[in-house]
């Protein structure tokens, strides 16, 4: 399955609805419909600037050289909880994280890419558009699969508190 598809409208950063979790997901919903049409999974959004913000219903993070990127909240992403889980996981783990302003053309020298939202945990991409990413095996010791048990081990310890 082709899972990354960049969207042709831009994510708008500067709305103050881009970072509250509401029940008006029209703009998501509309996005999600034109990556299905354009054959893939999910839809990513670059803001007005040009830059990384977010999926449709995910947020985004990277790898390069065993360090994690994510782009800034200031990009229009959502401060989700499982982004925020993430990010915590990996500097528990000493793994250097990156908030920021990233371009697509920054993705070319990733090594691994995945997105996160509550339902589905981490989901590892393969392809966005015409590029290809590694996705290790479950149970690998990838930064993407390290940081997916440490999120399945925090969310089980928080369900027995």
């Amino acid at each position: 399955m082709k899972l990354g598809y960049f969207l042709s409208a831009p994510k708008n950063e500067q709305s103050p609805l881009c970072s509250l979790k509401t029940t008006n997901y029209l703009e998501n919903l509309l996005g999600r419909d034109e990556a299905k049409r354009a054959g893939f999974f999910e839809g990513l959004w670059c803001n007005t600037r040009g830059l990384l913000a977010e999926g449709t219903m995910s947020n985004l993070f990277f790898v390069r050289a065993g360090e994690l990127y994510t782009p800034s909240l200031t990009c229009g992403c959502m401060p989700g909880t499982r982004r925020a889980l993430i990010l915590d996981s990996a500097v528990s783990m000493g793994i250097k994280t990156h908030e920021g302003e990233f371009e697509r053309t920054d993705l070319q020298h990733a090594e691994e890419v995945f997105l996160t939202n509550a339902l589905m945990g981490v989901m590892p991409v393969a392809r966005i558009d015409n590029a290809c990413f590694s996705v290790a095996p479950d149970g690998s010791s990838s930064l993407t699969r390290r940081l997916e048990q440490a999120l399945n081990i925090t969310l089980r310890e928080s369900t027995r508190a």
